[in-house]
């Protein structure tokens, strides 16, 4: 009776065994090729030496085996040893060649590095240097085309208001400056010849400052003179004089407007001054004829006349006048006497008899004179508004 054996199927080899394997298969193949060689080496040495005999014989000359023989033993033993080649251009020929691809690749980097480098650097000149430079040279080319018209038309105009002063003086140092101007464009210097022509150009300001102070000087003597030569008592000369002072030393500074301030204020006193006017009582609806005024500091009372400057021509002038309140001084058309009790009795009964003041001519001003001739006794002390602050009054 047979009995068969079951066996259990084969099992698939791991990784590890399956690369032991190949290990073995190719110390085996190893083996087989060295063992082959060796078979063969005796039949390689026997064919290289009949070859070199006759190459030899071919040439003439007889060697021996010996001689063959031990080449060809030489020839096995330096087979595979490895010679390091020599320094040399040889040497650095092949090394390149066999590292071309790396060397390729560097040399490919620091290309792109440098090409960038430089165009880094020419972008970054052109922006920086060569236009700048361009644009300063386009700027010198212009300046030295419109600085000798500029340096011919201040010199023009310096030395015309220096020959109208007759100021020799002033016409040389502006032919000094013109020259230095002249030599500086010589030498291409643009800021150096604007610097001159600024300083011609103060020199000629200065020139028509003093001329313009001359003739409004001319024009202030002019105009004051005969007011003043008609004024026929001290205090309206003296008024007209301080204010044509004030006229003077502005025309001399060349302050053209406190000038001008000045010869209105000097226009309006002398018109004032040098004509007639007569101090009448206000008598309008709105506007009080006369004013009582209570102190508050000793509880006393005054009396004040409202009044007005009318000329004959029936315009009413106004007057610089004092408060005597507050201290200040405003000019007004229509301000107060201080009067008496009587008289401020005596015109409230004339309003109040037909509502209209008859005997209202309270003084005049005669022409050339400031002074008030008044109708009435007075101390002079003046209001120029009224109720005063913090005070009763009662009006009329």
């Amino acid at each position: 009776m047979a009995i068969v054996r079951l066996l259990d199927p084969p099992k698939s080899l791991s990784l590890s065994e399956t690369l032991l394997a190949m290990d073995i298969a190719d110390t085996i193949r190893h083996d087989d090729r060295m063992r082959e060689f060796e078979m063969t080496d005796g039949d390689r040495r026997r064919a290289a030496i009949e070859r070199l005999r006759k190459a030899y014989e071919a040439q003439g000359d007889v060697v021996s085996d010996g001689v063959l023989e031990r080449a060809i033993v030489k020839l096995d033993e330096d087979r595979f040893v490895h010679k390091t080649m020599g320094r040399g251009p040889r040497r650095l020929f092949w090394t390149g060649f066999v590292r071309r691809g790396r060397y390729s690749r560097n040399v490919a980097i620091a290309a792109a590095a440098c090409a960038v480098v430089y165009g880094g650097w020419t972008v970054g000149y052109d922006q920086l240097v060569i236009k700048p430079r361009l644009e300063a040279e386009r700027r010198l080319a212009i300046q030295m085309e419109v600085i000798p018209h500029n340096l011919a038309s201040t010199v023009e105009y310096a030395e015309g208001v220096a020959r109208r002063l007759r100021d020799d003086a002033a016409i040389e140092r502006i032919d000094s400056q013109r020259k230095g101007v002249e030599a500086a464009l010589a030498a291409r210097d643009a800021e150096e010849a604007e610097r001159g022509i600024l300083t011609i150009r103060a020199v000629g300001q200065e020139l028509k400052h003093r001329e313009d102070g001359v003739r409004l000087v001319a024009d202030a003597d002019a105009m004051t003179s005969g007011p003043i030569s008609k004024a026929t008592d001290a205090d309206a000369r003296a008024a007209l004089v301080d204010i044509a002072s004030q006229m003077r030393d502005a025309a001399l500074r060349g302050d053209l407007a406190s000038y001008s301030k000045a010869a209105d204020r000097f226009k309006s006193f002398a018109g004032y001054i040098l004509t007639p006017y007569k101090i009448q009582i206000v008598d309008r609806h709105g506007t009080p004829a006369g004013v009582e005024v209570t102190h508050n500091e000793s509880g006393s009372k005054a009396w004040y006349q409202v009044v007005e400057a009318v000329s004959p021509s029936g315009t009413v002038y106004p007057l610089e006048i004092r408060d005597r309140q507050t201290g200040k001084t405003k000019p007004v058309s229509v301000w107060a006497i201080r009067i008496s009790y009587d008289v401020f009795i005596k015109g409230k009964k004339d309003k109040q008899s037909d509502g209209v003041i008859d005997d209202n001519i309270v003084g005049t001003k005669p022409a050339g004179t400031m002074k008030i001739n008044w109708n009435f006794e007075t101390d002079g002390q003046t209001l120029n508004e009224w109720p005063a602050p913090k005070q009763a009054g009662r009006n009329r």
